[in-house]
């Protein structure tokens, strides 16, 4: 049960700290954990036009392993089917783009990557 909690809590800190990276970057953040009948979205946001559908992916650093490596084919679809549904129920046409956010921990400090426009086909 703790295990689970810390797991929560570490998640949720990582993703206030990719919403403020992003508005420190001039992003204006519209939605946070956006749920719909097939998912969560973490993070909307707007810049220069653009929506920016956000996925953040959170590790403790691992020489072996990044949050990158969790954004498989299967999440990138899942992520390309809830901006799609998103933008079909709230927005007409919009220009949209999916951006990954790594967020690591090392120690007391975190790391993050902005990674834009992720998914190609969309």
């Amino acid at each position: 049960m703790e295990n689970r909690f810390w797991k929560l809590r570490f998640g949720r800190i990582c993703e206030i700290k990719a919403t403020t990276y992003l508005k420190n970057h001039g992003y204006r953040i519209l939605k946070k954990n956006h749920e719909s009948f097939a998912g969560e979205i973490d993070i909307i946001a707007k810049k220069r036009g653009w929506l920016v559908f956000v996925e953040v992916k959170a590790l403790v650093h691992s020489d072996s392993f990044s949050p990158q490596d969790h954004f498989n084919h299967q999440k990138r679809k899942k992520l390309l089917f809830l901006g799609k549904h998103f933008l079909l129920k709230y927005r007409k046409e919009q220009n949209a783009r999916f951006d990954l956010i790594a967020v690591v921990k090392k120690g007391d400090d975190y790391f993050i990557e902005h990674h834009e426009n992720v998914i190609e086909d969309a």
